[in-house]
């Protein structure tokens, strides 16, 4: 099933633009990736119960959550860098 971004979007009542930023961000990474970020920042859920969710280890989500947060910190480092005069 896919979701649409736009529609997942307007769900979602973001405080800031940065906000908005950082969740296209998310929805841009890899499919596995995308799925255990947004489970874990987004809807609470704690590894253990990702784990349970998508039928994995818990160092399998771990590790997930690990290159998320490493492929997120690189793509916002270059497009805020873009931003800046």
């Amino acid at each position: 099933n896919r979701v649409n971004l736009d529609e997942l979007a307007l769900g979602i009542p973001f405080e800031t633009p940065e906000d908005s930023e950082v969740f296209k961000a998310v929805m841009a990474l890899p499919r596995r990736q995308r799925t255990v970020i947004y489970l874990f920042y987004y809807e609470d859920r704690s590894i253990r119960e990702i784990a349970s969710l998508l039928r994995a280890r818990e160092g399998t989500v771990k590790s997930l959550l690990h290159r998320g947060r490493m492929n997120l910190k690189t793509t916002l480092q270059e497009g805020w860098s873009h931003d800046e005069p």
